[in-house]
């Protein structure tokens, strides 16, 4: 005998009593089945939200690696043999696919990357945080199979009750897909974020060892100028005391020989605090002989720019999380709906008769309290937004870099020459001047104008040469592609 049991709620359950051994082949029966694709597919249905989604759908992009038609390094340049050593006649020219050959002093710079990576702290949040991300899939995914809920009670006087309930999802409007697509989108959010992580990292650490060169050269500029000055107080110390001028012109050597040594302690300042940033960035002390290798990187056009940056580590994690806060835009407008499980029911109350058993389909209803329901929905609508957005700033900070590399490389490396040229016209000049200087013909105001020209041209000239570096450095790093270049493959030193 069946009859229909009826509830007057938002669920409502046909309930078939049967004798034991027909629920159990029934609920056997149910279970096999839930493990077949045909209860997942039919809750599995996208196009039912989509249809409910005012807003387009989303894509799905994928975190790829770039292409090397549009990424392309060069063969590294030679390391400089000194700090009068000029550029490259056209550093930003396009080479071929093969990988620069790294010479002994920068495969010493690429095991200081190795060694930045290593003690990042941002890099192992990435790696934990992708590891959550993973477990959270897995989580998702379970949602397809039944759930088993189990109740007991007894009383003050020793009366008792207990229930099993197996309940198998068929019908969600899409909940369960969205919710896994979702934590797939924030599984492959977590693996980009941590491609820029581990790209941010070896960009400081590669920034480090930029500044500390840059400083080290400055300081060798310093110290030049230093001998110079001191030369220029001995020349000036002869001439009065041979009379030809008074001492105010050796006392006024003496002044700018002390302003030299001043610039030489501030030199020195400077590098001390690279070397510390350094050693906070690598965890070791910087070494002389490792030197940071030449990219040789050219962006052309508009075009290049936004192929490159749409594969850029960074903007694939934020376009991630767009596509995971458009699920939970979906997830928050399927929980207005009912739902369709089937269920499997067993239990008993003391003093009945006859135990509590059936198989049966049950309708649970929204649990509704005021107008929180639709507000999920706007404010998972606005979560979306503040994502698109997002994705937008991190494209338009790529894109910026890469539009400095393009933009200023070229014009640094145009003065660098420049430079380069005016550098030997001034030390030819002082020179000469100096000898004029031995037989009167010039002050030590000439020496010193010439001089500060000198020292002048030389920092400018070392500062575009590191300048250089750093924008082809930042633009591989914005790429994702800094660690490729380096002969370093994203993951491997952070396992």
């Amino acid at each position: 005998m069946s009859h229909l049991i009826s509830r007057v709620q938002t669920s409502a359950r046909i309930d078939l009593s049967v004798p034991l051994r027909t629920l159990l082949l029934s609920a056997s029966a149910l279970l096999l089945t839930s493990c077949g694709a045909s209860f997942p597919a039919l809750g599995d249905k996208p196009g039912i939200l989509d249809e409910l989604d005012e807003s387009p759908p989303v894509g799905k992009p994928k975190v790829e690696t770039l292409s090397p038609d549009l990424y392309v390094p060069e063969p590294l340049e030679k390391e400089k043999q000194g700090a009068d050593a000029g550029p490259a006649t056209d550093p930003f020219t396009v080479g071929t696919t093969r990988r620069p050959t790294f010479s002994a002093t920068s495969q010493g710079f690429t095991r200081a990357i190795k060694q930045a990576l290593s003690i990042n702290p941002q890099v192992r949040a990435r790696i934990s945080e992708l590891a959550g991300a993973g477990i959270n899939a897995e989580i998702a995914r379970q949602a397809y199979f039944p759930t088993l809920n189990s109740s007991a009670g007894m009383g003050t006087r020793s009366d008792y009750d207990y229930e099993v309930t197996l309940s198998q999802p068929l019908f969600d409007w899409g909940h369960t897909h969205a919710g896994i697509t979702g934590a797939d989108a924030a599984k492959r959010a977590a693996i980009a974020a941590l491609r820029a992580a581990e790209e941010q990292a070896a960009l400081d650490a590669a920034r480090a060892q930029i500044n500390v060169e840059r400083h080290a050269e400055l300081v060798e500029v310093a110290q030049r100028n230093v001998a110079v000055h001191d030369r220029f107080l001995d020349l000036a110390t002869v001439r009065s005391e041979g009379g030809v001028v008074d001492e105010t012109e050796a006392r006024l050597a003496a002044v700018r020989l002390g302003g030299a040594r001043s610039e030489l302690e501030e030199a020195h300042g400077a590098l001390r605090d690279a070397r510390s940033i350094y050693r906070t960035q690598i965890g070791m002390e910087s070494r002389s002989t490792v030197r940071v290798p030449r990219l040789g990187l050219k962006v052309t056009s508009d075009t290049d720019i936004e192929a490159l940056v749409a594969h850029a580590p960074a903007v694939q994690a934020a376009l991630e999380r767009e596509a995971e806060a458009r699920q939970s835009v979906k997830l928050a407008k399927a929980e207005l709906l009912p739902r369709l499980s089937a269920e499997a029911v067993y239990g008993a109350t003391e003093g009945s008769s006859s135990d509590k058993a059936g198989v049966g389909l049950r309708i649970t209803g929204p649990s509704i309290t005021g107008l929180s329901n639709l507000k999920r929905v706007d404010a998972a609508g606005m979560a979306a937004e503040t994502a698109r957005w997002t994705a937008e700033a991190e494209k338009r900070e790529a894109t910026a870099q890469l539009r400095a590399l393009r933009d200023r490389a070229p014009t640094l490396a145009h003065q660098q020459r420049i430079y380069g040229i005016q550098l030997e016209e001034a030390q030819e000049l002082r020179a000469l001047y100096e000898e004029q200087f031995k037989i009167g013909e010039r002050t030590l105001v000439d020496l010193v104008t010439v001089q500060a020209d000198i020292v002048r041209l030389e920092r400018s000239r070392v500062n575009a040469r590191y300048d250089i570096l750093d924008l082809e450095y930042t633009a591989a790093g914005a790429l994702g592609q800094l660690l490729p270049t380096l002969g370093l493959n994203p993951g491997e030193q952070t396992r």
